[in-house]
């Protein structure tokens, strides 16, 4: 019996062993979640990179320094900003403290596109933001051809962190015409200039003669690539930030 015993706590030990090897293992594997592992945009299930989290920003001034895809140029208002670019439209032209007004974000490009997405940051001092609604730059040709659009909404963590910061909007194609599906047509999409989204936003009360900036980062623009007979962003994109004035 007492043999027995004997050889069950020494496997006992054993198992222990290598489970207390193991853990730091797991332990660091954890550290990923599914959202931080974000799929490409496709066809297939309409997703792309939302994964574009952000450290807080001082945004006194556009960061005119950045200059590679991930980022986006910032041009701050050029007189040739090139055919692929996001700018900011504001439907008043003079804002008092505690107006309620919208930004559209506005997608220019001479590509057709099945996504775009970019990131708004903003002075959360100075703003305060209400909702997000879809514009009519990819709702127009959905709507023609018969299909639908998802909006991504701005990630909920990084907007809780820093409430200043809308990361992952974006409009996404779903699916594709029948044609397009039996090959009987070029895949298509949206191209031209249109507003990609609608930013709800009031001016909070107590501000008067202020100057800030509202500063766009991060552009994707997705493309449907024959090669890989999958949706891939291309590089190129520009971004256009605006200076806003309160209570002048």
């Amino acid at each position: 019996m007492n043999r027995r015993f004997e050889k069950k706590f020494k496997l006992f030990l054993v198992v222990f062993g290598i489970i207390s090897l193991l853990l730091p293992v797991f332990t660091a594997c954890s550290g990923n979640s599914l959202d931080d592992i974000a799929p490409p945009l496709d066809g297939s299930n309409n997703s792309f990179a939302t994964n574009l989290k952000t450290t807080t920003t001082s945004i006194s001034t556009p960061n005119t320094n950045t200059s590679n895809s991930t980022t986006g140029t910032d041009i701050s208002n050029p007189a040739d900003p090139g055919p692929n670019y996001f700018s900011i439209s504001i439907n008043k032209e003079q804002i008092n403290p505690g107006d309620e007004f919208t930004i559209d974000i506005i997608v220019n490009t001479n590509q057709i596109i099945r996504g775009a997405q970019v990131n708004l940051q903003f002075d959360p001092a100075v703003f305060q933001y209400d909702g997000i609604e879809e514009g009519d730059f990819f709702k127009s040709y959905s709507d023609s051809k018969g299909l639908q659009t998802i909006l991504m909404k701005p990630d909920k963590d990084t907007l809780n962190e820093n409430p200043g910061n809308l990361s992952g909007m974006g409009i996404a194609l779903m699916g594709y015409t029948p044609e397009e599906e039996n090959q009987q047509a070029e895949i298509g999409g949206a191209t031209g200039s249109g507003v990609l989204l609608s930013c709800k936003m009031t001016a909070k009360s107590g501000i008067n003669e202020i100057t800030t900036v509202l500063f766009l980062s991060k552009p994707i623009l997705s493309v449907y690539d024959k090669a890989i007979k999958d949706v891939k962003s291309f590089d190129g994109t520009n971004v256009m930030s605006k200076e806003i004035k309160i209570g002048y």
